[in-house]
């Protein structure tokens, strides 16, 4: 074993899965080296714009496994199956065996610390008085709570024995961008597509926490999270009802709720259930949905608050965030009402995303200057054809230009509206359209590892279908150049 240096990569696994997803973005997005754990069944493809190393391997494969966590300073163990329903071989396998595996292979690499992404679903049945804390004793219901239990008691037996420093982080429902199964499914998508089931008047305690706070936690409990403990990560528990609130509020109309006889809705899930065990697909609405919709959910963060610093993010804002993002990814159910629409998005837009990670061989403080000295420059604007009439600096900086897209010239006028060098530039242009450019610097060996995050949004009004492809192509094209520009100015 070998400690490694503090710019060797973190391995993640799971990485093309819900959580996985948002933690490779999210750490990327921050300076970390990041190594991804893939399957070749998975398509992994949106791991490139951020710069992530992949590997092709598979939990239930331990060579592989150790192949991935070789020179990585810290492995985030978030591969998991998680479903609804499944035999309890094939969550063993997974869950249990995969853990072993993974655990392995970091203390076979000299990881200074392992972050084991459980669940707080592995109490099992809630207590019926007082909070949920670490201590509650855990009695899991299913396959899959048992299996995550059991993953849970072996990082930390293991950490114990062999000294790699364990630490559990046990996240609630977690809801957000790119998943489209439980709380997603349950609280947003159902209640859109008519499927409004209401059990019991809506009062049971649900348990959500947004899947950017527990990204969050990870780097937390990576810089100073204590090596065998437990942090539950959680927001304000909430009521079904009062989620179905901030739901309509959100989107600016009410929603029609389907009150549903308890009985009525266990009779369903049982049969749907039984059934399953010759269709070989998970139900709608398996049994195994049984605890999180009948259970009160009462659990308390207090000690991740009081040791790494947590504040959870309101349901509200995660809740427009989650909106935001099946809006752009045009994923509504299709009874979403146009107002509801409207009210997100006055004028209906486009939103892209896109992220690059590269080195150049170049101290930060050089690379710094260069960004400063160069944020306004007109150069960075993809085909850019003519740049004129430039008047003031900074946040008044203003100019109009001529551009070409798919051989088509156009005009138009800009200004800057945030300027933070090197870290923000905001510019707005006539229309509506606003870029962002974001740049991350993390001293690397001699040199520096920059992460660029291009985002811009533009109404799809004012450019069309065909334009709208065109310019994320166009800006794709900008943040290469920018990356090759300062790689061809400074070295890389």
């Amino acid at each position: 074993m070998c400690l490694q240096s503090e710019w060797s990569p973190i391995l993640v696994t799971g990485a093309t899965g819900f959580v996985g997803r948002n933690l490779c973005s999210y750490l990327a997005e921050r300076g970390y080296r990041v190594r991804a754990l893939v399957r070749r069944t998975s398509d992994p493809t949106f791991l490139n714009s951020w710069g992530v190393e992949k590997v092709w391997g598979d939990l239930c494969d331990p060579a592989s496994v150790v192949v991935a966590a070789e020179h990585c300073r810290a492995v985030v163990h978030a591969g998991a199956l998680f479903r609804f329903w499944g035999k309890r071989e094939t969550f063993w396998a997974v869950n249990v065996e995969g853990t072993e595996n993974v655990l392995k292979a970091a203390w076979q690499a000299g990881a200074r610390r392992f972050v084991h992404i459980s669940t707080i679903a592995v109490v099992g049945k809630p207590p019926a008085r007082g909070l949920i804390t670490e201590e509650t004793p855990c009695r899991p219901q299913d396959a899959y709570q048992a299996s995550k239990w059991e993953a849970e008691r072996r990082a930390l037996s293991f950490g114990q024995q062999s000294g790699l420093p364990v630490i559990v982080l046990r996240p609630g429902a977690i809801y957000g961008p790119w998943s489209r199964y439980a709380f997603n499914r349950l609280f947003i998508e159902d209640p859109l597509r008519g499927l409004a089931f209401r059990v019991h008047g809506g009062r049971h305690i649900t348990f959500p926490v947004f899947v950017r706070d527990v990204a969050w936690a990870v780097e937390a409990v990576l810089a100073r999270g204590r090596p065998g403990e437990i942090y539950n990560i959680c927001g304000p528990c909430v009521s079904h009802r009062e989620v179905g609130e901030v739901l309509e509020r959100l989107i600016g109309r009410p929603i029609r709720w389907i009150p549903a006889p308890a009985w009525g809705m266990v009779a369903l899930a049982w049969l749907w259930t039984v059934l399953s065990h010759w269709t070989r697909r998970e139900p709608y609405y398996p049994i195994g949905l049984y605890p999180y919709v009948f259970y009160d959910w009462r659990v308390s963060a207090e000690k991740a608050q009081r040791e790494l610093g947590y504040q959870p993010t309101s349901l509200e804002e995660g809740l427009r965030e989650t909106l935001e993002w099946y809006h752009s990814n045009r994923l509504f159910p299709g009874n979403f009402a146009s107002a509801a629409k409207r009210r997100m998005l006055r004028r209906r837009r486009s939103m892209a995303v896109i992220e690059r990670s590269f080195f150049v061989a170049a101290p930060p403080e050089r690379v710094f200057a260069f960004l400063a000295d160069h944020a306004n420059d007109p150069q960075w604007l993809p085909g850019l054809v003519e740049s004129r009439n430039f008047t003031g600096e900074g946040t008044n900086y203003q100019w109009e230009w001529t551009y070409r897209m798919a051989g088509i010239s156009f005009d138009g006028t800009g200004h800057v509206v945030e300027h933070d060098p090197p870290r923000r530039h905001v510019v707005q242009t006539r229309g509506g359209a606003v870029s962002t450019w974001a740049w991350t610097l993390k001293p690397e060996g001699a040199g520096t590892r920059v992460h660029l995050r291009l985002e811009y949004t533009i109404p799809v009004a004012v450019v069309g279908k065909l334009a709208e492809k065109l310019l994320l192509a166009q800006n794709e094209k900008a943040a290469d150049e920018g990356m090759a520009n300062l790689q061809r100015i400074l070295g890389g």
